[in-house]
């Protein structure tokens, strides 16, 4: 089951109504959100919204077809979010929840991409 966060409503409203116009995301970002196996992981709402918000402007939605706005309500918060080669989505897809083992096989990119962000 997908749902709006209740604490995003307005910020997510506001992406959706700049689609067509300019990204807030840098080139370098979108283009890292893009590839597979990656993952981030998020500490607050904030860092999470952050996220999102790339992963919108990259394209980059989960692996059911719901855009980055939307997320499983039984996921633990804080989670690491990614995307992976070994879905069977994995063109269009960012996950929630990995396992350990799973993770190894990924490259962390929390810190790339909240220096990334800081720079912009």
């Amino acid at each position: 089951m997908l749902f709006h966060l209740p604490s995003f409503e307005g910020f997510f409203t506001e992406l959706a109504d700049r689609q067509g116009d300019k990204t807030m995301t840098s080139k370098k970002i979108i283009e890292r959100l893009q590839q597979l196996d990656w993952y981030v992981e998020y500490k607050t709402e904030h860092e999470l919204a952050l996220l999102l918000n790339a992963c919108l402007d990259a394209g980059v939605g989960w692996y059911d077809g719901g855009n980055a706005t939307e997320i499983v309500d039984s996921d633990p918060f804080p989670a690491p979010i990614g995307r992976s080669s070994k879905h069977r989505n994995d063109n269009l897809g960012f996950y929630v929840g990995l396992t350990d083992e799973a993770l190894k096989q990924h490259q962390d990119i929390t810190d790339w991409f909240f220096e990334e962000l800081r720079n912009e």
